[in-house]
């Protein structure tokens, strides 16, 4: 009606997306008339055609095309479409732009310092949750490809209302520095939302408070019965907490009889220290040796020490292990 104000109404229109309503102009006269659309300074809305002429008795169909692409209120917007030498009709328009309802877990993620990757280690990794939460289906592609320190689990996937996928994204810290990456999700092929992820490579050091002192533990040369306690102490210095394990040097402790007070594993704090005493009470004569002591950390073997000793004795041996009588 030319008189009073002709209301279109868009309802909710995903960002991206375009929303089309069809509009007829329509000649009920006895000429031909042009007609003129004005959309106004909006680039989310417009209209096709903008012009043309409509012949006696004809219609033509116009379409008012709404494309929000960001989250907005379209409120009594003024669009008006004027007949040529005649009348100017007005037409209101409502919508709203409102990106999918796609939840993500976290928008961004820092793992923290996190020990350089070596094979056999537990890599770190987190789970983010993806749930729509909208009335209807929402599809979303992660558009990232994994690196050598960053993997996602995901496939191009189409999530029902109220459905949710968990991904996992896993961290290879594989140098000492700062890692951050992005990850794109693409939604309905249309808008992405970005979760960022962080992290930081650490090294593990694992020493010695005094290295020129404490490196090789000397027993020196004992006798059987006789025995003597050495002690090291030793130093988180990594940026993040460790374990500490003598498990792999048991074996070689149990051999040349040398005790220890670290039995298990210990949990070790950064800058924290703790004192590990080595006891050599030999039972029988042992040969001079020298070897290497591992520790274990964050499923690493890392050389620590050299441990060096000998029980001295007199060793008796017969000649034979039988007499014949004849």
């Amino acid at each position: 009606t030319p008189d009073g104000i002709n209301s279109v109404e868009f309802g909710k229109v995903l960002v991206n997306e375009k929303s089309v309503k069809q509009l007829a102009v329509i000649n009920t006269g006895n000429v031909q008339f042009d007609f003129l659309w004005n959309s106004g300074l909006s680039s989310r809305v417009h209209i096709q055609p903008e012009s043309g002429s409509v012949p006696k008795g004809g219609r033509v169909l116009c379409d008012i095309v709404y494309n929000p692409v960001r989250e907005e209120a379209l409120d009594n917007y003024k669009v008006t479409c004027s007949i040529l030498n005649s009348r100017v009709y007005h037409l209101s328009i409502n919508g709203s732009g409102h990106k999918p309802k796609l939840s993500f877990s976290f928008e961004r993620y820092d793992f923290g310092p996190s020990f350089i990757y070596h094979q056999g280690m537990k890599a770190l990794s987190t789970s983010l949750i993806v749930t729509n939460s909208h009335v209807h289906d929402i599809s979303y592609d992660v558009q990232f490809e994994n690196t050598p320190y960053f993997e996602v689990h995901a496939t191009p996937t189409v999530l029902a209302p109220g459905e949710k996928r968990e991904l996992k994204i896993i961290f290879y810290p594989r140098e000492a520095i700062l890692y951050d990456e992005t990850i794109p999700f693409e939604i309905n092929g249309l808008s992405v939302v970005n979760v960022k992820i962080t992290g930081e490579g650490a090294p593990l050091k694992l020493e010695l408070s005094n290295p020129p002192q404490m490196q090789n533990v000397n027993f020196g040369s004992l006798r059987v019965g006789q025995d003597v306690t050495r002690t090291v102490k030793v130093v988180n210095r990594s940026k993040i907490s460790t374990n500490l394990s003598l498990l792999p040097s048991m074996p070689l402790l149990g051999r040349y009889s040398i005790q220890t007070n670290l039995k298990g594993q210990l949990h070790l704090r950064p800058r924290e220290s703790t004192v590990l005493s080595f006891t050599f009470r030999p039972a029988a004569r042992t040969r001079p040796f020298i070897e290497e002591l591992s520790v274990e950390s964050a499923n690493m073997h890392l050389p620590l020490l050299t441990l060096a000793g000998a029980c001295l004795g007199t060793e008796v041996k017969l000649a034979t292990d039988s007499l014949p009588f004849g």
